[in-house]
């Protein structure tokens, strides 16, 4: 539907960051002639994620992914899930500020709400990547991977497994110095 709105008739290229990562590999699977080229910057597969995020998800500890209601669990967020050192955190006032803006635009409970649904509808995706295995090695579409080595979400390990599901005639790997978002060691 998105594709029809902006009247996209031929092949485009798709880029997918994180979870969109993941959305985006659902996509070519389905649709293979439409894509040009894929971009699959820390493409989030619960198969390729780091042991600590998946008991984490298994566990439903939402509070402790990206469910932030509180300050603390924001600067957690920031500090450990996407790296950022805390000597980088953005100044009180715009912490404050973005906990405020958060609290107004969601209720209390909406991010844990969110989380269970996607749990239950991710569920059959947690195989994806080895139930999908011969579709993405048959792609021809020039695909691109980036992962960070000290990414905290996705498994820069398990992510390098990708170069051998993906058709290695049309698959690039690059990992990079960084986590999930920020960079390692103040480097964003």
């Amino acid at each position: 539907g998105f594709r029809d709105s902006l009247s996209i008739d031929g092949p485009f290229d798709l880029l997918g960051y994180s979870i969109g990562g993941g959305i985006a590999a659902h996509y070519v699977v389905e649709h293979a002639e439409r894509i040009r080229r894929l971009i699959l910057l820390a493409p989030y597969f619960y198969e390729t994620s780091t042991d600590d995020f998946n008991e984490i998800f298994d566990g439903k500890m939402w509070r402790k992914i990206t469910a932030w209601e509180t300050l603390d669990e924001m600067k957690l967020f920031f500090n450990h899930r996407l790296g950022l050192l805390s000597k980088d955190t953005p100044p009180g006032l715009i912490m404050h500020g973005l906990n405020a803006l958060r609290s107004e635009l969601y209720p209390q409970g909406y991010w844990s709400k969110f989380y269970d649904s996607f749990s239950v509808e991710c569920e059959e995706s947690n195989s994806f990547l080895k139930d999908n295995r011969d579709s993405l090695h048959k792609l021809t579409c020039p695909t691109l991977l980036f992962t960070g080595k000290g990414d905290t979400i996705c498994d820069p390990n398990k992510l390098a497994s990708l170069q051998d599901i993906f058709n290695p005639d049309f698959f690039a790997f690059i990992s990079l110095e960084s986590g999930h978002f920020f960079g390692p060691k103040g480097d964003t």
